[in-house]
């Protein structure tokens, strides 16, 4: 009986410039004698958002819900308009906003200039909303339209014909599968049609490196929020494979038949999505080791 690791797990580097600008929050804010928040959820990981927020960092969602004071922006981002209502409202902003949502938003920018902006998406994804809202250089409300599933296309190919100039930018946590489905849809219609990003980098090669590991072991534990997009994703796509994956939260979710369906393999994999921390990975391992002594002792 095996426990493997993947090669890639804990947090991304987005994820990690968040936690860290968390902590200067917290610092700055006491040095102020202010306040400090989180615009939104820190990350998609309940353990992370408990721990700061016993440090005294308040999630809230619009100016109104607390004091002025001091607050982060999260590495999916806030709407441009947002972002202006925490300013007016005299909020000092820390911004971790992931770079590459940030140079996403300046390609909206631009090529609104020209061109019908489509933002792929997960409908109330902080990222989606984030991308949906950006504004020109002066202020100007940009439109754009969503698009979730194959559903949304028929109102936007009813709207706009095949010879609009079109551009399409995707949330980097969008379900890989869909987001092939729908750019190919897109592109069949639209005559003229660019998508100059794509998704995230980081979460495609963790899923890589875990589905690669899993075509030689038994069965895998994924390990994150509930309410993460690329942990759900990674989860989908080990589960492609047939085997057994189970998705957890932390080891608090491993109860004995959990466990039991796990070890019905000879191995199993361990992996997490891009907002899990080291520390659960390692409670999470400790106790499947554990789980193994105590009932696979004799076979080891």
């Amino acid at each position: 009986m095996d426990i493997v690791r993947s090669a890639i797990l804990g947090y991304c580097y987005g994820v990690r410039e968040t936690i860290n600008k968390a902590t200067c929050c917290l610092e700055r804010a006491a040095q102020k004698g202010l306040p400090a928040y989180s615009i939104g959820n820190l990350i998609h990981n309940p353990n992370v958002i408990r721990t700061f927020e016993q440090k005294g960092l308040k999630v809230i969602r619009r100016p109104q819900d607390g004091e002025r004071g001091v607050a982060l922006i999260r590495a999916h981002g806030i709407s441009d308009a947002l972002r202006k209502e925490f300013t007016d409202a005299g909020f000092e902003l820390m911004d971790s906003t992931c770079p590459v949502i940030l140079r996403t938003q300046d390609i909206i920018r631009r090529e609104s200039r020209g061109r019908v902006i489509v933002v792929i998406g997960v409908k109330d994804h902080a990222e989606t909303r984030c991308l949906a809202g950006t504004v020109t250089e002066d202020g100007r409300e940009i439109e754009s339209l969503t698009v979730s599933c194959e559903a949304d296309l028929g109102p936007l190919f009813a709207k706009y014909g095949p010879q609009n100039p079109v551009c399409a930018v995707t949330q980097t946590t969008f379900p890989p599968q869909l987001y092939e489905l729908l750019k190919q849809r897109l592109g069949g219609y639209f005559s003229d049609i660019v998508f100059p990003n794509g998704l995230c980098n980081a979460c495609i090669g963790r899923s890589a490196a875990a589905v690669e590991l899993l075509a030689q072991n038994g069965s895998a534990v994924v390990i994150g929020g509930k309410e993460s997009e690329n942990t759900a994703n990674l989860a989908m796509n080990l589960r492609a494979s047939g085997k057994v994956v189970v998705l957890i939260e932390n080891q608090d979710d491993l109860d004995d038949q959990t466990m039991r369906t796990l070890f019905e393999n000879q191995k199993v994999v361990v992996c997490s999505g891009t907002s899990t921390p080291d520390y659960v990975i390692d409670s999470v391992v400790s106790k499947l080791e554990q789980y193994k002594v105590e009932n696979y002792n004799s076979e080891i």
